[in-house]
């Protein structure tokens, strides 16, 4: 999913349908956790965790890369 992000927000049809579909699963799947009380949460969760991941790959500084990875994975953590 973090992967793909930005390529396939230029794409159409198919591609997207199914991207999407993908993401709702992901939702889903966060929003099936007993902690997890809301979709609002579930959304926000599975969107840190996959933007947290796409941003992490970007960036060219190492160490900050494994910090925003270490943050978002204490965030999760101590969310659920």
């Amino acid at each position: 999913m973090a992967f793909l992000a930005t390529d396939v927000a230029k794409q159409e049809g198919e591609i997207r349908e199914t991207y999407t579909q993908v993401y709702k699963d992901i939702v889903d799947k966060v929003g099936a956790l007993p902690t997890i009380k809301d979709t609002d949460s579930a959304l926000a969760i599975s969107a840190l965790m996959i933007g947290g991941v796409a941003v992490a790959r970007a960036l060219n500084d190492d160490e900050l890369s494994r910090d925003l990875l270490k943050s978002c994975r204490k965030f999760v953590e101590a969310f659920i």
